[in-house]
């Protein structure tokens, strides 16, 4: 089983489903790429940018002409659409959810699609979302985590495998305990902590009105994603229940520099540039695959 010749279904025409649509309808070796999002303007806007070749005209049609379907919808709507078109998923091979968090959640995704089920969560964003800001290349050099269920058919395995490739992107294996753990340290805390500052510093504006004219780039880098969708914070927060250890944790770092000594702040602070070259360092584009 491939991609080539496939009909792919991509549910939720936002920065991801948009991002992914586009890339596969550029890449022109699909039977065909369809959307269906409840956002009438946002396919509106998808078919104007030639993201996709077929429009659905709802989930069911969408689900049953399908051989490969991609969920790209928020995590609250992942479980009631995909109760929605299973019913109509009977020539479905391959479903993947793009989905941030496991858990849970993926243990149910499992339940409903059966071996045909992989979380395919794409390590790449932006600060703002829809789309309007959907990229065909948003994933080149990225990394793909790849979960499968327990019993997922090694054929569904495989076809991941190739739209990672397609993509430009990188795969890495993970089980649902290590995804959630990691992403909450690399991702969900980051917006959480984005947030936090964003809304400090916006309260201590009211009296300190040289806020904006003094925020430079330590402000904008740190801040970045708390521009991003607040829905997605929110969600985060409601499902990965690795988030909460991770935010207690750095809790106490920051209480330890406020009781820290110079000497034990200076060396906090160096320990803390080499972990976040190691962290950005990286394994190599080929241990990644």
């Amino acid at each position: 089983m491939g991609l080539e010749g496939r009909h792919v279904g991509i549910v939720g025409l936002g920065l991801m489903g948009g991002s992914l649509a586009g890339r596969l309808t550029s890449w022109g070796r699909c039977a065909s790429v369809a959307a269906w999002d409840r956002d009438s303007s946002a396919l509106d806007l998808g078919e104007t940018r030639g993201l996709f070749t077929y429009r659905a005209p709802s989930l069911e049609r969408l689900t049953a002409r399908s051989e490969v379907l991609i969920l790209a919808v928020p995590v609250e709507l992942m479980v009631p659409v995909s109760l929605s078109a299973a019913p109509f998923g009977d020539g479905l091979e391959a479903v993947l959810d793009l989905s941030s968090v496991r858990g849970d959640l993926h243990r149910t995704l499992g339940r409903i699609w059966g071996k045909r089920h992989l979380g395919f969560h794409l390590m790449a964003g932006k600060e703002t979302g829809g789309v309007e800001n959907a990229s065909p290349d948003l994933a080149e050099g990225a990394t793909i985590a790849l979960v499968p269920g327990s019993d997922a058919d090694d054929k569904v395995v495989s076809l991941a495998e190739e739209m990672a490739e397609i993509l430009g992107a990188s795969t890495l294996y993970m089980d649902p305990d290590e995804h959630d753990e990691t992403v909450a340290w690399i991702s969900h805390l980051p917006m959480v902590l984005a947030s936090a500052l964003a809304l400090g510093a916006g309260e201590a504006m009211e009296r300190l009105p040289g806020i904006p004219e003094m925020a430079a780039g330590g402000f904008r880098d740190t801040s970045r994603v708390a521009s991003g969708p607040s829905w997605l914070t929110a969600s985060v927060l409601e499902h990965n229940e690795k988030l909460v250890p991770a935010i207690r944790r750095t809790v106490k770092i920051l209480e330890a520099f406020i009781d820290a000594s110079p000497e034990e702040a200076l060396r906090g602070a160096a320990r803390a540039a080499r972990y976040r070259e190691a962290v950005l360092a990286g394994p190599s584009k080929e241990e990644k695959r």
